[in-house]
């Protein structure tokens, strides 16, 4: 399922079903420190992460899906291996449009 904003002028809202993702992708702890790990290293690959973890690799590639589906995470091939950033336009809008609707004013 990918995730969306809905356009409205200048003024975006971001769509309930995608808030449900994204949240749901960051209620778990590990992909937490998973996102402040790449935050911190900018770029990293599947094995760095889970021998960072200590997890095994088919679990650290479920999490990096949950992530990457959620749009809190791009992917980037280069030869056999897959590196991971952080998307932090998406993770600061949709994060930041769903605190938006909390201001008074």
């Amino acid at each position: 399922m990918a995730v969306r904003k809905i356009e409205e002028g200048e003024e975006t809202r971001w769509d309930y079903r995608t808030l449900v993702t994204v949240f749901k992708a960051l209620s778990d702890e590990t992909r937490q420190k998973v996102l402040v790990a790449l935050s911190q290293s900018g770029e990293m690959k599947v094995n760095d992460l889970v021998r960072m973890f200590g997890v095994a690799q088919p679990t650290m590639s479920h999490h990096l899906g949950v992530l990457k589906n959620a749009g809190l995470v791009n992917d980037r091939r280069e030869g056999q291996f897959i590196f991971y950033s952080v998307n932090r336009g998406w993770l600061v809008g949709c994060c930041g449009g769903f605190l938006a609707q909390f201001e008074t004013g």
